[in-house]
């Protein structure tokens, strides 16, 4: 049976979101004999030891739910962005057991154009187990720029169908030989990748504090509140084997400079399909690791390990088309995909706040926690979703329109233009040099 195959079969049985059939696929995962020869062995013990903490985690996950739901009913209480608010209001809404399916309708209808909205359309995907006839309606009405006069969520709609279409045993070849988008299509060459494509994550963290287990449910908005504003960055050369995510984290710096951080992904791609793409890649990264509990503050005398090794796991489905071709290969218009890592939420801080996580609240961290030398106290997973941007301005869908701030390598260049200058705040904590880069 076909990976394709697979999908299908499960999506027979248990319909639900592209996205979490990928999850499902981790329950089986097994790093490749073949990838782990690109690593030195501590870091393929780590990721190997990763893989089954992940197996571990999910496996109670599903099982007995014997934890505290922080965010649900009463999403983010205190002081909160509105958009951020109603974001984590939506999305605590479909994780319910008896969710109000009309009312998430509802609001991405009265909904303003912007991430918010497509946010909200992610979130009724999630519904696809419950109530799939409904949401597919939904999905073919928002498809129409004339019911809402927003383009970009139409496309986002024609992306969820295609996904559906071909779990539901359609030739993706068929499915994606038309675009989502209708739109002139804009390219920059010379640049230093050839895709810029923003992401929305939605994230379930998993703390431990004592015997107990915390669990957040991070919407995507307020997941790029916390963590920064993502972007997958590709070149067409390397579309087989590497990509670069970097996140711009707005108001860690007390200056108001912008915080860019870069994770470089490698692995393996195989077309599991016409126009199909599976990536199955790892990050390993040096990094600083704050003993305070908050990324880049040293204020209450706590150390800072600089250059600590860690790993992220990354496994999406691009769905390509011709009309985004560079140098003879297609590149992707929309993914979809699965994320998985350690961290550390100061416990402390975790129930001050109810959850109510901020940025730099969670740092990334290494399996082994430097400091307390246990464990990390925290797994995060979940999935993402990322689809070309338009340009308001031209109307045009641009394949690399965002400023990137690092090389092709994924080592950071601050200001982007080439210099290779570093973080303004605490620059030492993360210059390459320290990494043996």
């Amino acid at each position: 049976m076909t990976y394709v195959e697979q999908i299908q079969a499960l999506r027979a049985t248990a319909p639900t979101d592209y996205s979490e059939l990928i999850l499902e696929e981790l329950n089986n995962y097994v790093f490749p004999a073949e990838m782990g020869l690109e690593y030195a062995s501590e870091i393929r013990s780590e990721i190997e030891a990763s893989v089954q903490a992940f197996r571990d985690a999910t496996g109670r996950y599903n099982t007995r739910r014997l934890r505290r739901i922080l965010i649900n009913d009463n999403p983010l209480i205190g002081e909160r962005d509105t958009l951020i608010r109603a974001d984590q209001e939506i999305w605590a809404q479909v994780r319910k057991s008896d969710p109000k399916v009309d009312w998430v309708i509802s609001r991405i209808h009265e909904m303003a154009p912007g991430r918010g909205r497509v946010s909200a359309l992610l979130a009724l995907r999630k519904l696809m187990d419950r109530v799939p006839e409904q949401v597919e309606a939904a999905l073919k009405a928002f498809a129409k720029e004339a019911n809402t006069g927003d383009v970009d969520l139409a496309e986002w709609a024609r992306v969820s169908l295609q996904e559906l279409a071909i779990m539901r045993g359609a030739d993706s070849a068929d499915v994606l030989a038309k675009s989502a988008s209708s739109r002139p299509v804009q390219f920059t060459p010379g640049q230093v990748f050839d895709v810029t494509m923003p992401l929305f994550f939605e994230c379930r963290a998993i703390t431990r504090i004592g015997q107990v287990e915390i669990e957040t449910q991070i919407s995507p908005l307020w997941f790029t509140e916390i963590f920064g504003d993502a972007m997958a960055m590709v070149r067409a050369d390397s579309f087989q084997n590497a990509l670069v995510l970097e996140k711009e984290v707005a108001g860690l710096h007390p200056d108001g400079s912008l915080h860019y951080e870069h994770f470089p992904f490698s692995g393996e791609t195989s077309e599991i399909s016409p126009s199909v793409h599976r990536h199955n890649y790892w990050a390993s990264v040096q990094r600083p690791f704050y003993a305070s509990g908050k990324v880049e503050d040293v204020s209450n005398g706590q150390p800072v390990y600089t250059g600590m090794p860690m790993t992220f796991f990354r496994l999406a489905h691009t769905f390509t088309n011709e009309r985004y071709v560079v140098d003879d290969t297609p590149l992707p218009e929309s993914v979809r995909g699965i994320f998985f890592g350690f961290g550390h939420a100061d416990p402390l801080l975790l129930v001050k706040k109810a959850g109510n996580l901020g940025v730099g609240d969670f740092q990334i961290s290494p399996r082994i926690n430097p400091h307390t030398k246990e464990e990390a106290n925290t797994i995060f997973f979940g999935t993402f979703f990322g689809k070309l941007q338009g340009d308001e301005e031209t109307g045009e869908i641009s394949l690399n329109p965002r400023d990137v701030h690092c090389d092709a390598k994924g080592r950071l260049d601050y200001m982007g233009d080439g210099t290779m200058a570093p973080d303004p705040i605490r620059p030492d904590d993360w210059l390459p040099s320290k990494f043996g880069n």
